[in-house]
């Protein structure tokens, strides 16, 4: 859902920022989102849900039960996770997109194989994001959030238009451009919520404390 929208974001026209624009955006992603949820319901089952199995055996068997190391252990691990294989998901997800504005429809077994055949260049490209977004973040917040915002359209790039590493950052770089208050407020409006939800739902199943 949060990569249809931010799809749906960067593909649209460049329309002054405005709550017409903003609802216009929106729909976009959720029609996007409805239309391909056959796929994205068959990426999430084969490769999130084996990984969230995984790390919900880890919580309850692996971990220390002590708060702080069991919390420690386990975000660290859903992270590394999300690094290896969930950029999997997000390739085959764009891809989907991709195609869809192009007229055509992509099926699951050409997402996933898609979504595969991109893991080094979206691992990689993510990877330097992370390290780049630590780094800000560790510069006080504020300039964290001003590197996730401009470059929060790599891993897009990757599969829209062939670029990786920092040639991909570059680009998300100057798509950016002059649109960093529609990315921010879609991201503080949608994409935070969504992806913090997510991670609510992750930390309450794996939690050996709702026994």
């Amino acid at each position: 859902m949060a990569a249809s929208i931010m799809f749906a974001a960067i593909a649209g026209n460049h329309s002054p920022f405005t709550v017409h624009y903003s609802r216009l955006v929106i729909s976009t992603g959720w029609q996007l989102f409805r239309a391909h949820f056959g796929v994205i319901l068959g990426l999430v089952l084969a490769i999130e849900l084996p990984c969230q199995l995984l790390l919900a055996y880890l919580s309850y068997h692996v971990f220390p039960r002590e708060d702080v190391a069991y919390t420690v252990y386990n975000l660290q691990s859903a992270f590394v996770l999300q690094a290896v294989f969930g950029v999997v998901v997000t390739g085959g997800i764009l891809h989907a997109l991709f195609v869809d504005r192009l007229e055509r429809r992509a099926g699951f077994p050409e997402c996933l194989s898609t979504g595969v055949t991109h893991w080094l260049q979206l691992f990689w490209t993510n990877l330097l994001f992370m390290v780049l977004f630590f780094l800000g973040t560790l510069m006080f917040v504020i300039p964290g959030l001003i590197v996730a915002v401009r470059l929060s359209l790599a891993r897009t790039v990757v599969m829209t238009e062939g670029k990786w590493g920092f040639e991909a950052l570059k680009r998300s770089v100057e798509l950016t451009a002059n649109r960093s208050l529609k990315v921010i407020t879609l991201g503080l409006t949608l994409l935070i919520p969504l992806h913090t939800a997510g991670l609510g739902a992750r930390m309450l199943l794996t939690n050996p404390a709702l026994d």
